[in-house]
């Protein structure tokens, strides 16, 4: 992990969303790839 939290842009998300983020991104290239 890079940190407490990670900056994407100007945007922040705290350690708690990375679990939801992961689950996120793993269904969005499941889904279409």
């Amino acid at each position: 992990m890079v940190g407490p939290d990670v900056a994407v842009g100007h945007v922040r998300f705290p350690v708690e969303s990375l679990g939801a983020a992961a689950r996120y991104a793993a269904s969005f290239a499941a889904g279409p790839a």
